[in-house]
C-alpha cells in the first residue's frame, strides 16, 4: 500500500500500519534533541582526509579518557543509550581540547574503541575486565615515555664522523686498559703515503707517547694524520691489524654545532632569496593583471559611450 500525496487521503489512512510507523518516526524525531541531531549530522558528513592511525601520545590520551568512562561504555543496557551518546561527545570534546592532537570524528574514536576490544578479546575471555586492561596499557605506555631516550636526528654527512669518533675512543680505552709487558705501536699515514709518524705507548707503570716524524718539524699536523693500528698485541703475535680508523676532521662538538649553524644560515639565506624572487614575480603578475583590467574597463566604457550615442540618435529620429 502506497501513501497518497493528497493530505486528505493521508488522513483517511490513519488506521493503516504505515500510519502507525509514521507516528513512531514522528515521536522519535520529536524526542531527539538538537545536540543529538548534531551528532547525526557529524556522522553523515564526509570524514576529513586525515590519517587513520593514532600517534603514541594521542593513543595514550585517548586511553586515559576511555578509562574514565569505561563503566558506562562497557554497559550494554538499552536504557543507557542517551547517556552513552553524551559520554562519547564529552570524550571527543576533551580529546580535542588538548594541544597538538589531530582532529578526529566521533566515528573514528568509536572505531578505535571497537578495535581495542577486538584486540583484547583473548584477555577478556580469560577473565580480565576492560578497566584492568586499560590500566595496564596506560601504565606500560607511561613507562615507555618516561624511560625512552630522546631521538637525536643526526645528518647523514655527520654519521661517518660520529662513527670514527666512537672508534677512536674505543681504541683509547683498550690502550688504557691493557696490562702488557711490551708495547703497542701505531703509525700515522697521510693520504696513503709513507708513514709520517709513529706513536709508542708502553705499560710499565707509566704511559708515554713519542712522535717520530720522517719529515721536517712542523710539516705534518696531528689532525691531518690517519691512525692505523700496526700491532695490537706485539708480544703475543706479530700479525698486522689492517683496520683503518680515520681521524675526524672536526675535533670538537663546538665546531660541529658552529658548522651546523652555518648551514642553517645558508639555508635561511637561500629561502629568503627564493621568497624575494617569488614576491617580485607576484608583483609583476599583479601589475600585468591591473594593466589588463584597466584596458578592459576603458574599452567597455568606450563601447558604452558609442551605444549611448546610437540610442540618442534613434530617439531624436523618432521624436
Amino acid at each position: 500500500m502506497f501513501l497518497s500525496r493528497n493530505p486528505m487521503e493521508m488522513n483517511d489512512t490513519s488506521n493503516s500500519p504505515d500510519a502507525s510507523k509514521l507516528g513512531q518516526v514522528s515521536d522519535l524525531i520529536t524526542a531527539t534533541n538538537v545536540h543529538e541531531m548534531g551528532q547525526v549530522a557529524d556522522l553523515i558528513a564526509p570524514r576529513p582526509s586525515i590519517s587513520r592511525t593514532l600517534m603514541s601520545p594521542d593513543r595514550l590520551l585517548l586511553l586515559r579518557l576511555l578509562h574514565e568512562h569505561v563503566d558506562i561504555l562497557s554497559n550494554k543496557e538499552p536504557s543507557l543509550v542517551h547517556i552513552k551518546r553524551r559520554v562519547w561527545q564529552q570524550i571527543l570534546n576533551s580529546y580535542h581540547e588538548q594541544p597538538g592532537v589531530e582532529q578526529r570524528t566521533m566515528r573514528q574514536i568509536q572505531k578505535y574503541w571497537e578495535n581495542y576490544k577486538t584486540r583484547r578479546k583473548k584477555n577478556i575471555e580469560q577473565g580480565m575486565t576492560l578497566a584492568e586492561l586499560l590500566s595496564e596499557d596506560i601504565k606500560e605506555m607511561e613507562e615507555y615515555f618516561v624511560n625512552a631516550e630522546p631521538k637525536v636526528d643526526i645528518p647523514e654527512k655527520y654519521k661517518d664522523f660520529m662513527k670514527a669518533t666512537d672508534q677512536v675512543n674505543h681504541i683509547k680505552e683498550e690502550i688504557a686498559n691493557q696490562d702488557l709487558d711490551g708495547s703497542v705501536e701505531y703509525e700515522g699515514h697521510i693520504n696513503g703515503d709513507e708513514p709520517a709518524a709513529s706513536f709508542l705507548d708502553t705499560s710499565d707503570g707509566q704511559t708515554r707517547s713519542s712522535i717520530k716524524a720522517k719529515g721536517p718539524p712542523g710539516l705534518y699536523k696531528l689532525s691531518e694524520i690517519d691512525i692505523i693500528p700496526i700491532c695490537h698485541l706485539k708480544r703475543q703475535s706479530g700479525d698486522v691489524n689492517q683496520n683503518l680508523v680515520k681521524k675526524p676532521k672536526i675535533e670538537t662538538a663546538e665546531a660541529y654545532y658552529d658548522l651546523k649553524i652555518q648551514h642553517e644560515m645558508e639555508r635561511f639565506q637561500i629561502e629568503k632569496q627564493l621568497f624575494a624572487q617569488k614576491l617580485e614575480c607576484m608583483k609583476k603578475k599583479h601589475e600585468k593583471e591591473m594593466e589588463s583590467f584597466n584596458y578592459e574597463m576603458a574599452w567597455k566604457q568606450e563601447a558604452h559611450e558609442m551605444e549611448m550615442t546610437v540610442l540618442k540618435q534613434k530617439l531624436q529620429k523618432n521624436s
